[in-house]
C-alpha cells in the first residue's frame, strides 16, 4: 500500500487544504492523472508524490482523518512538464 499526495484540478474552497493524501496499492509516478473523490464528486488530480505506508505510519496513527482510496488512474504518464508542475505545487501551497 502506498500514501500519494495530489493536487486536485478543481477549484476547492480556500479552508480546504490544496495537497490532498489518498492510498493506491501500487506505486503511481510523479505527474500521473488519477481521478479521486472529494465529497460526492470524481475530481481529475496530478501526483505529487508516492510513499509506502510502512514509511509514514507513525504519522497516519496520529492524523484525525481517514485516507480514501484513489477511484482510478487517467493516465500514468506523465502529462505535465516540469515547468508546470512547479507552478501547480507552488499555487496549491
Amino acid at each position: 500500500m502506498y500514501i500519494v499526495e495530489v493536487i486536485p484540478l478543481a477549484t476547492l474552497p480556500p479552508q480546504v487544504p490544496q495537497l490532498l493524501s489518498y492510498f493506491f496499492n501500487r506505486v503511481l509516478p510523479k505527474g500521473s492523472t488519477v481521478e479521486v473523490r472529494i465529497g460526492n464528486r470524481r475530481v481529475p488530480a496530478i501526483v505529487v508524490s508516492c510513499g509506502s505506508v510502512e514509511d509514514q505510519k507513525a504519522i497516519l496513527k496520529k492524523s484525525d482523518f481517514q485516507l480514501k482510496k484513489i477511484s482510478a488512474v487517467i493516465r500514468e504518464l506523465p502529462s505535465i512538464t516540469s515547468v508546470q508542475f512547479k507552478i501547480a505545487l507552488w499555487l496549491s501551497k
